[in-house]
């Protein structure tokens, strides 16, 4: 009996072993190789400023300060832009902003902007690569109500921007759902 046993089991390891050789038959392995490219969102600032005729504005007057960016990466971006104004006196002393307007485009007027609350204004539709924003401004001008405070004075437009990939970065509320925006301050 025990040698039915062995026999048996010999049996069954000899009949694993010739499955096992059989399923070894019918495997195969292979390699593949993927190469992905990955784009890049890069934007440039750009300013056709009236830099002569600024010199001298008096109240009333205004010069050509276009805003808008261009998208020099291969990627469509989401872009916002912040305009800072700070006045100063001619002995250097703060004066008010109030006088000094800034001319907004028509297509900024017309919903290619929206203001995000947050001290940035976003341009509503991703700006695809090699193309440029509609201007946000056009102009700065000094009001005519500018007392005579504003004589001698400088008046400095900061204009800054930044971008960030908009290909699945839209959340539920477009561009002011768009993450990854910098929270630097300092951009000296």
């Amino acid at each position: 009996m025990r040698r039915k046993v062995i026999a048996a089991s010999l049996a069954a390891c000899f009949a694993a072993v010739l499955c096992m050789g059989t399923w070894a038959l019918f495997t195969a392995t292979g390699t593949a190789t993927n190469v992905v490219t990955v784009g890049d969102v890069s934007i440039r600032l750009v300013e056709d400023f009236d830099e002569l005729g600024a010199q001298g504005i008096a109240p009333g007057e205004s010069i050509r300060k276009k805003v808008y960016v261009e998208n020099d990466g291969s990627n469509p971006a989401w872009v916002r832009v912040r305009l800072d104004v700070a006045a100063s006196s001619a002995g250097g002393e703060a004066l008010e902003t109030g006088p000094v307007g800034l001319r907004f485009s028509e297509q900024a007027g017309a919903g290619a902007w929206v203001d995000g609350g947050d001290g940035w204004l976003y341009l509503v539709q991703p700006l695809d690569g090699g193309m440029a924003s509609p201007p946000l401004i056009d102009a700065v001008s000094l009001d005519g109500s500018a007392g005579k405070d504003y004589a001698g004075a400088k008046v400095t437009v900061s204009v800054r921007a930044q971008a960030v990939q908009s290909q699945n970065n839209d959340g539920s509320d477009g561009v002011l759902g768009a993450l990854g925006w910098s929270d630097e301050e300092d951009w000296s």
